[in-house]
C-alpha cells in the first residue's frame, strides 16, 4: 500500500532524496494521498477518548518537570507527538483551562510555596520558575493573585478578600 512505502520512504534508516520519492510513489498525487494516510492514521478516531489516561498523566507530568524553562505548547506537542492545536483543545478539554492559563497558575503557585518558605527573594523565585524578567513576574503575580509578591509574602489579604479575626491562644 501507499502507507507502507511512505513509511519505508521516512524510516529513520533510509532518508530518501526528492527524486527517489517521486520514484518510489510514482506520482506527487500518491505521495499526497500517503501523507494524508499517515497524518490521520495518528488522530484519534471521532468520539475516541482525546488521550490516554496514561497518555495524559505523562503530559501533565512533562509540564511539571519544565514549566520553569518556558516551555511552549509547541515543545509540549512535539514531546507528546502531537498536532499543537489538537492538543492545545484536549488540553482545554481536560483541564478546563488553556495551556498557558494552566503554567501561569503552575508557577504562580510555586512562586506562593516558594515565598511561604522565606528563603529566595522575589528576584530569585522570578528566576528559578522561568521568568526573565522580573517585572513581567511581578505584573503576572498581581494578575493571578490580586497581590504583589511582597504583599503575598507579608500576609496582605487580597483586595475582596476578608481574613478571620486572629483567635486567641
Amino acid at each position: 500500500s501507499s502507507s507502507d512505502a511512505f513509511g519505508a520512504a521516512f524510516s529513520t534508516d533510509n532518508i530518501y532524496s526528492p527524486e527517489q520519492l517521486v520514484f518510489q510513489f510514482k506520482s506527487f498525487s500518491t505521495l499526497l494521498a500517503a501523507l494524508q494516510e499517515r497524518v490521520s492514521a495518528r488522530l484519534p478516531p471521532p468520539g475516541a477518548s482525546a488521550l490516554s489516561n496514561a497518555s495524559f498523566l505523562q503530559m501533565i507530568n512533562y509540564i511539571d518537570t519544565h514549566y520553569d524553562r518556558g516551555l511552549s505548547l509547541g515543545e509540549l506537542a512535539r514531546e507528546m507527538n502531537l498536532n499543537a492545536n489538537y492538543l492545545s483543545q484536549v488540553f482545554k478539554k481536560e483541564t478546563g483551562k488553556t495551556f498557558l492559563k494552566y503554567i501561569t497558575d503552575l508557577r504562580i503557585e510555586k512562586a506562593k510555596k516558594m515565598l511561604d518558605s522565606g528563603e529566595h527573594s522575589i528576584g530569585e523565585i522570578a528566576s528559578a520558575l522561568g521568568f526573565n524578567d522580573y517585572f513581567y513576574f511581578l505584573k503576572t503575580f498581581k494578575r493571578v493573585t490580586g497581590l504583589t509578591p511582597k504583599q503575598y509574602k507579608h500576609g496582605y489579604a487580597a483586595p475582596g478578600v476578608t481574613l478571620p479575626p486572629a483567635s486567641d491562644p
